[in-house]
């Protein structure tokens, strides 16, 4: 998660506290941090990141159905994640799926749920 405010550009989002409200509501431990730029290096870089930590994977913002969509973009590099779109107004892509954690100490391959 963002901890909200604008990456790059005007555009500036809110739904991080939302959601973050939700997490830590629900008695789970919440990790955010600053907002991603329209960047898949950057949104990969930030995964990375987070992958060995966390249980479940959250993204607001950075799907827009056109060139900007990195969260498509990443699905399309995933092979574990899904890009939908959502018959709902205002409807936004969604990727659903699983991102590669690399492998648990006992050799089982360990595998991170992710929503964006």
């Amino acid at each position: 998660m963002t901890s909200g405010g604008a990456a790059s550009g005007p555009a500036s989002e809110g739904l991080s506290f939302a959601i973050g409200a939700l997490v830590v509501r629900a008695g789970a431990d919440l990790s955010s941090g600053p907002a991603v730029g329209d960047s898949l290096v950057a949104l990969q870089e930030r995964l990375d990141f987070l992958i060995p930590q966390a249980d479940l994977i959250v993204t607001s913002g950075g799907a827009s159905g056109g060139a900007y969509d990195i969260v498509a973009q990443l699905a399309g590099s995933q092979q574990m994640l899904k890009s939908l779109s959502v018959k709902m107004r205002p409807g936004k892509p969604l990727a659903l799926g699983w991102l590669d954690g690399g492998r648990e100490p006992d050799g089982e391959a360990r595998r991170v749920p992710f929503i964006g």
